[in-house]
Protein backbone atom coordinates (compact mmCIF):
# COMPACT_ATOMS: atom_id res chain seq x y z
CA UNK A 1 0.00 0.00 0.00
CA UNK A 2 0.77 3.74 -0.69
CA UNK A 3 -0.44 7.03 -0.63
CA UNK A 4 -0.37 9.28 -3.62
CA UNK A 5 -2.07 12.01 -4.88
CA UNK A 6 -5.31 11.51 -6.76
CA UNK A 7 -4.49 10.29 -10.30
CA UNK A 8 -6.01 7.98 -13.19
CA UNK A 9 -5.27 4.22 -11.87
CA UNK A 10 -5.16 0.83 -13.77
CA UNK A 11 -7.82 -1.58 -12.78
CA UNK A 12 -6.03 -3.99 -10.67
CA UNK A 13 -5.98 -1.21 -8.57
CA UNK A 14 -8.21 0.13 -5.52
CA UNK A 15 -7.91 2.96 -3.46
CA UNK A 16 -9.45 4.70 -0.27
CA UNK A 17 -9.35 8.70 0.35
CA UNK A 18 -7.35 9.40 2.80
CA UNK A 19 -7.95 13.21 2.61
CA UNK A 20 -7.83 16.63 0.50
CA UNK A 21 -5.61 19.30 0.43
CA UNK A 22 -4.84 22.75 -1.15
CA UNK A 23 -2.71 23.89 -3.54
CA UNK A 24 -0.66 26.87 -2.36
CA UNK A 25 1.63 28.96 -3.68
CA UNK A 26 4.72 29.67 -1.77
CA UNK A 27 6.90 32.89 -1.93
CA UNK A 28 10.01 34.39 0.23
CA UNK A 29 9.64 37.80 1.54
CA UNK A 30 9.09 40.42 -1.23
CA UNK A 31 8.20 38.51 -4.00
CA UNK A 32 4.41 39.20 -3.94
CA UNK A 33 2.71 42.48 -2.93
CA UNK A 34 -1.10 43.09 -2.92
CA UNK A 35 -0.45 44.23 -6.36
CA UNK A 36 -0.17 40.56 -7.35
CA UNK A 37 -3.13 39.42 -5.74
CA UNK A 38 -6.67 39.87 -6.63
CA UNK A 39 -8.41 43.15 -6.36
CA UNK A 40 -9.75 43.03 -2.02
CA UNK A 41 -7.97 39.49 -1.92
CA UNK A 42 -4.59 39.95 -0.21
CA UNK A 43 -4.10 35.85 0.22
CA UNK A 44 -5.36 34.96 -3.73
CA UNK A 45 -2.87 35.30 -6.53
CA UNK A 46 -3.83 36.87 -9.91
CA UNK A 47 -2.78 34.66 -12.55
CA UNK A 48 -2.66 38.05 -14.87
CA UNK A 49 -0.07 39.12 -12.40
CA UNK A 50 2.41 36.66 -11.19
CA UNK A 51 2.60 34.64 -14.75
CA UNK A 52 5.98 36.34 -15.64
CA UNK A 53 7.46 35.50 -11.91
CA UNK A 54 10.34 32.42 -11.93
CA UNK A 55 8.77 29.31 -10.96
CA UNK A 56 10.27 26.22 -9.05
CA UNK A 57 8.67 23.32 -10.13
CA UNK A 58 9.08 19.14 -9.63
CA UNK A 59 10.61 17.51 -12.07
CA UNK A 60 7.78 15.58 -15.00
CA UNK A 61 6.11 12.60 -14.26
CA UNK A 62 6.16 13.84 -10.31
CA UNK A 63 1.92 14.17 -9.13
CA UNK A 64 2.66 17.66 -8.40
CA UNK A 65 4.32 18.97 -11.82
CA UNK A 66 0.66 17.18 -12.55
CA UNK A 67 -1.04 19.02 -10.98
CA UNK A 68 1.04 22.10 -11.45
CA UNK A 69 0.97 21.98 -15.44
CA UNK A 70 -2.78 21.29 -15.10
CA UNK A 71 -3.10 24.69 -13.39
CA UNK A 72 -0.70 26.60 -15.70
CA UNK A 73 -2.92 25.09 -18.23
CA UNK A 74 -6.41 26.56 -17.09
CA UNK A 75 -5.03 30.15 -16.55
CA UNK A 76 -3.28 30.16 -19.93
CA UNK A 77 0.28 30.92 -18.10
CA UNK A 78 3.38 29.74 -19.86
CA UNK A 79 5.37 29.68 -16.85
CA UNK A 80 8.89 30.86 -16.76
CA UNK A 81 10.81 27.64 -15.19
CA UNK A 82 13.67 28.56 -13.12
CA UNK A 83 14.36 25.52 -11.66
CA UNK A 84 13.04 21.84 -11.75
CA UNK A 85 13.62 19.54 -8.24
CA UNK A 86 12.44 16.16 -7.15
CA UNK A 87 11.05 17.24 -4.10
CA UNK A 88 8.69 19.55 -2.51
CA UNK A 89 10.74 20.35 0.03
CA UNK A 90 13.78 22.00 -2.06
CA UNK A 91 10.84 23.98 -4.43
CA UNK A 92 9.25 25.74 -0.87
CA UNK A 93 12.93 26.17 0.08
CA UNK A 94 14.00 27.90 -3.00
CA UNK A 95 10.90 29.80 -3.21
CA UNK A 96 11.44 30.78 0.64
CA UNK A 97 14.90 32.38 -0.72
CA UNK A 98 13.24 34.11 -3.00
CA UNK A 99 14.77 32.62 -6.23
CA UNK A 100 11.54 31.43 -7.02
CA UNK A 101 7.67 30.97 -6.16
CA UNK A 102 6.65 27.06 -6.13
CA UNK A 103 3.24 25.24 -5.94
CA UNK A 104 3.29 22.77 -3.22
CA UNK A 105 0.70 20.76 -1.49
CA UNK A 106 -0.68 21.61 1.72
CA UNK A 107 1.30 18.97 3.77
CA UNK A 108 4.34 20.46 2.83
CA UNK A 109 3.44 23.89 3.86
CA UNK A 110 2.44 22.36 7.33
CA UNK A 111 5.56 20.50 7.77
CA UNK A 112 7.91 23.61 7.57
CA UNK A 113 5.48 26.64 9.16
CA UNK A 114 6.44 28.43 12.24
CA UNK A 115 10.29 27.03 11.50
CA UNK A 116 10.52 28.56 7.93
CA UNK A 117 10.06 32.12 6.94
CA UNK A 118 7.64 32.15 3.82
CA UNK A 119 4.53 33.69 2.26
CA UNK A 120 1.56 31.26 0.95
CA UNK A 121 -1.04 32.18 -1.51
CA UNK A 122 -4.54 30.34 -2.15
CA UNK A 123 -4.13 29.99 -6.25
CA UNK A 124 -7.98 30.99 -6.72
CA UNK A 125 -11.33 32.45 -4.87
CA UNK A 126 -12.12 28.89 -4.21
CA UNK A 127 -9.07 26.51 -3.28
CA UNK A 128 -7.80 24.29 -5.99
CA UNK A 129 -7.31 21.08 -4.14
CA UNK A 130 -6.16 17.51 -4.70
CA UNK A 131 -6.76 14.15 -3.02
CA UNK A 132 -4.66 11.94 -1.71
CA UNK A 133 -5.38 8.22 -2.04
CA UNK A 134 -4.13 4.75 -0.32
CA UNK A 135 -3.32 2.58 -3.11
CA UNK A 136 -3.31 -0.98 -2.82
CA UNK A 137 -3.79 -4.23 -5.91
CA UNK A 138 -7.38 -5.46 -5.47
CA UNK A 139 -6.28 -9.25 -6.11
CA UNK A 140 -3.84 -8.58 -2.54
CA UNK A 141 -5.49 -9.86 0.56
CA UNK A 142 -6.00 -6.90 2.97
CA UNK A 143 -5.12 -8.11 6.96
CA UNK A 144 -7.31 -5.91 9.65
CA UNK A 145 -4.19 -4.48 10.42
CA UNK A 146 -3.54 -2.33 6.74
CA UNK A 147 -7.78 -1.95 6.91
CA UNK A 148 -7.31 -0.16 10.15
CA UNK A 149 -4.09 1.79 9.20
CA UNK A 150 -6.14 3.31 6.82
CA UNK A 151 -9.09 4.12 8.90
CA UNK A 152 -6.18 5.78 11.59
CA UNK A 153 -4.65 8.13 8.51
CA UNK A 154 -8.06 8.82 7.22
CA UNK A 155 -8.94 10.22 11.31
CA UNK A 156 -5.84 11.82 11.76
CA UNK A 157 -5.32 13.53 8.34
CA UNK A 158 -8.65 15.32 8.73
CA UNK A 159 -7.92 16.43 11.88
CA UNK A 160 -10.11 14.00 13.86
CA UNK A 161 -7.54 12.29 16.22
CA UNK A 162 -6.42 8.59 16.59
CA UNK A 163 -8.95 7.36 18.44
Amino acid sequence: MIFIPERALGPELGYEEIYEEEFLLVAGDGMIGKDRCLDGYSSVIDWKRVKDLPFAVLKKGHGSREKCEEIFRRYAVNPVIAFETSSNLTALRMAEAGFAVAMVPEMTVRLFQGARRFNTYSLDKVPITWKVLAVYRKEAYQNLAQKEFIKIAQRVFNNKGVI
